[in-house]
């Protein structure tokens, strides 16, 4: 079996992580669920260009 490789941190809204093609955050919602707004309003947000991030 092969060794786990630690590559960084935990992304968070703070402190998110620069990857190939634009930038990775954890979110985690309060008790493990998104309503449609809220969802919708991710998709917005990642769909913008990383240049202005």
């Amino acid at each position: 079996m092969s060794a786990v490789a630690v590559k960084g941190w935990c992304p968070g809204a703070l402190r998110p992580m620069r990857s190939g093609d634009g930038l990775v955050v954890r979110i985690r919602p309060r008790a493990g669920r998104l309503d449609a707004a809220q969802a919708a309003g991710i998709a917005e947000l990642a769909a913008r260009d990383t240049a202005t991030a």
